[in-house]
């Protein structure tokens, strides 16, 4: 037994509201969750709005900015492109078995996929899919974009991509890395991929009870994310800016410093990891900026001091 929502809005913000809302109100039935955003970049929980898109371009294209619940980096949606959303008990999530729905579905069809990295899935060593992930206290949610026919000039437009996260990837723009499923298959559509997920789903979940949503029931959702506080968040208080890739995601680090001493520290990063960034956060206040310093912050055990020397002073 399980449910497929389907919505019909191309609003970002009910949408957004919407997956929240089912997130909420979860009663342990397998639940997939289809919805396109139009024309809309949308990003990570921890990041900053301004470094990540080109605002001003987006402005002039009548594109929206959108922040989801997970962590993650940015991505742009448009009617080319097709969001699903798994929201399963902590006792069902199983990462491997909700990428199986999307990877089988396009196996019936004769494109093979698979996942790869810390959030991606791929054909032929190309991007289509970038997934994300939130874990709550009874319910968890993962979600991704499945590229089917969007506009790979509009995408390089609006995002700032970084050129280390580029190098990472071992390729030259955003563009190279990507591809439509419809350069695969030029008949491809969100409606046929919207089927092929549906009978996917039910295979590895059983029979569909295809479900709406009183909007009403998510209007408070829906306020959230479309209020600016959610959208841009405080504006940082800051004399000293660090930029640079870890073995935990790209960071952006802005400090308030004082005699040595950091009094404010601001963290924004595409990490997956959801406590990356108020964890070191709460490290840094205090810490002095020198190599003992940040070797001695107290910080969870979990990540690596020697991660974020090099990265605070690293060797040229």
């Amino acid at each position: 037994m399980s449910r497929i929502i389907i919505s019909n809005s191309f609003n970002p913000y009910e949408n957004l509201g919407l997956e929240e809302y089912l997130l909420q109100t979860h009663d342990g039935i397998p639940i997939l969750y289809l919805w396109q955003n139009e024309r809309t970049v949308v990003i990570g929980k921890y990041q900053n709005a301004f470094e990540e898109c080109n605002l001003e371009v987006m402005k002039e294209l009548g594109v929206s900015l959108a922040r989801r619940i997970t962590g993650g980096g940015a991505v742009y949606h448009h009617t080319g492109n097709l969001n699903f959303s798994f929201i399963m008990t902590n006792d069902q999530y199983d990462i491997q078995k909700q990428l199986s729905v999307i990877i089988n579905a396009l196996r019936t069809i004769g494109i093979e996929a698979y996942f790869s990295g810390r959030n991606d899935i791929l054909i032929s060593e190309r991007k289509f899919s970038g997934n994300a992930f939130f874990n709550g206290e009874q319910s968890s949610l993962h979600h991704g974009t499945i590229l089917i026919s969007e506009n790979k000039d509009l995408i390089e437009k609006v995002l700032n991509v970084k050129d280390t996260k580029l190098i990472s990837k071992g390729v030259k723009s955003v563009k190279s890395r990507i591809i439509n499923l419809n350069e695969i298959k030029p008949d491809l559509t969100p409606p046929i991929i919207t089927d092929l997920l549906k009978k996917s789903f039910e295979t590895e979940y059983g029979k569909a009870t295809i479900f709406s949503i009183d909007p009403s029931l998510y209007k408070k959702n829906t306020s959230k994310f479309s209020s600016d506080s959610w959208l841009y968040g405080k504006s940082p208080t800051y004399n000293k800016v660090f930029h640079g890739r870890t073995i935990y995601g790209n960071l952006d680090v802005y400090l308030f410093i004082k005699d040595n001493t950091i009094k404010n520290a601001t963290v924004y990063t595409d990490s997956l990891l959801p406590d990356l960034s108020s964890k070191l956060e709460y490290a840094l206040n205090g810490a002095y900026l020198s190599i003992y310093g940040i070797l001695n912050m107290n910080l969870d055990e979990k990540f690596n001091k020697n991660e974020f020397i090099s990265f605070f002073f690293p060797k040229d």
